[in-house]
């Protein structure tokens, strides 16, 4: 669009003149878009990439440590279930994917809820001295345990493994269950996928 001619002073200014000035303007002023937005600041304006909905972070699921929501079943026989979240458990050459572990909510109370898993440690030749690191496990599944206590907020002590055989027991802490009035909720110790270990006698866990 040609703007109209500069003025001397004194000049009148016409009004097809001044149209074509405010058209001008209106053609030349920044407007936003689907993918850009515009920042007004001290010195002016400058234009941004609009955050798309797709570029948000998806939601992080911790493993072992939050209440899920799920459907079981399809058609008539589908039914809502909560529960705690499964994940992996890594024990020696096993590898255990737990599904989601239903809670009932009509039962209330307080529990603790932890893995007990029996494995067997790395031993040398002769079968005499435990090495570091675990072996395997007997198990074929790995069952969540609700551990129900009255008084008191301690988990079992794991059982050291045995020179004899390697077999030991490790009990991995969870967190603490609520059912109140039918609405769960729990606290977890820690989030992620669980891996055993074992290094001079001494079962352990980590988590990630």
């Amino acid at each position: 669009m040609k703007l109209p001619p500069k003025k001397r002073p004194g000049n009148p200014i016409l009004a097809s003149d001044w149209n074509t000035l405010v058209d001008a303007l209106a053609a030349r002023t920044p407007r936003p878009s689907a993918g850009m937005e515009i920042v007004f600041t001290s010195g002016g304006f400058i234009y941004r990439v609009r955050p798309s909905a797709s570029a948000a972070p998806a939601p992080v699921s911790c493993p072992f440590g939050e209440i899920i929501t799920w459907i079981e079943g399809e058609g008539e026989n589908a039914e809502t279930k909560t529960g705690i979240r499964g994940g992996v458990v890594y024990v020696g050459d096993k590898n255990f994917n737990i599904d989601a572990t239903a809670l009932n909510l009509e039962a209330d109370g307080t529990w603790l809820v932890y893995f007990e898993i029996e494995c067997e440690s790395n031993r040398d030749d002769d079968g005499e001295i435990i090495l570091p690191g675990i072996k395997t496990t007997a198990a074929e599944t790995l069952p969540m345990q609700h551990l129900v206590r009255e008084t008191g907020t301690n988990y079992p002590d794991n059982t050291p493994p045995a020179a004899s055989n390697g077999i030991g027991t490790v009990i991995v802490p969870l967190g603490k269950l609520s059912i109140t009035d039918g609405t769960p909720s729990f606290e977890p110790v820690s989030c992620g996928n669980i891996l055993i270990g074992q290094c001079a006698g001494v079962l352990s866990h980590t988590r990630g």
